[in-house]
């Protein structure tokens, strides 16, 4: 089955799943879960922000777990406030502020060069997405048969957890970074994009297997250069002239800066904070 083919299936077919199952005359997901006294409206404003957090968290546990269960190294999960990252390879919990990071973010990278990389690498792209319409349409069935107060939160958190499903695998873009779909599209079609993510896997692994900057490939480094999305090319000069500096080429290195001050015009200020620190 072709890329385009499997996402359209997923998309579809988990968008289906979730309208049949709300249409459904027999559960009365939306009567059911409807607050019926001023205790259960309380229940309820409660329950958006912490469903919220639930089905963040859903979504990715799931790409965690997933990177985890291939073998990749763990390196950063936040969770609206909740933040823990990896610190010399010790996991530690801190409590994040950064509210761009509010819409969750996990983080794991290969342990060193593989050509199987690239196959793990798009599970875990899947991880999240599949994690929140299975989980979603779980917790919205379950909701169905508690009859306490507790049935709003669960039933907001499925709601939620399907509404990520969706926000995750229809557009390309949310808050800068690609969705999931977009990352999974780009990393499995059979052109120069793929070629450009199979290199940013590459070089990833090499550094997180303690390569040495100055000992990359300068001609992956080029091709990630010639993406034609400023946050990819941005990457790559972002290596290019931490390369160069370390081995004293400061002239070209500063041709790359001149680069990378131009594509920070066209990014979102938290991102460039956080690819200078690759």
């Amino acid at each position: 089955m072709q890329t385009k083919d499997l996402l359209k299936g997923m998309v579809l077919g988990g968008g289906a799943a979730l309208l049949a199952f709300i249409g459904l005359e027999h559960t009365s997901f939306l009567d059911h879960t409807k607050p019926q006294n001023s205790f259960e409206k309380m229940v309820l404003f409660v329950s958006l922000p912490l469903g919220y957090f639930a089905a963040t968290m859903i979504h990715e546990l799931g790409h965690l777990l997933t990177a985890l269960a291939q073998g990749f190294r763990f390196q950063m999960f936040v969770v609206t406030f909740l933040g823990l990252k990896n610190e010399n390879g010790k996991v530690k919990t801190y409590f994040n502020t950064d509210m761009n990071l509010f819409g969750g973010i996990a983080a794991a990278v290969p342990a060193a060069p593989h050509p199987s990389n690239k196959r793990k690498f798009a599970y875990v792209l899947l991880g999240g997405p599949l994690a929140s319409i299975v989980l979603g349409i779980a917790l919205m069935t379950g909701a169905t048969f508690i009859y306490s107060p507790l049935r709003i939160f669960i039933g907001i958190s499925g709601l939620l957890s399907c509404a990520l499903f969706l926000a995750t695998t229809i557009p390309s873009r949310s808050g800068g970074f690609f969705t999931d779909r977009a990352r999974f599209q780009r990393l499995l079609k059979k052109d120069k994009t793929s070629e450009i993510e199979e290199a940013l896997l590459e070089i990833t692994a090499l550094r997180n297997s303690g390569i040495a900057i100055k000992d990359l490939d300068r001609a992956k480094l080029q091709l990630i250069q010639s993406d034609s999305e400023p946050m990819v090319q941005f990457i790559g000069h972002a290596y290019a002239h931490a390369q160069l500096i370390e081995i004293g080429e400061e002239e070209t290195a500063r041709l790359h800066k001149a680069y990378m001050d131009e594509l920070s015009t066209k990014l979102p200020s938290y991102m460039v904070k956080m690819l200078q620190n690759l």
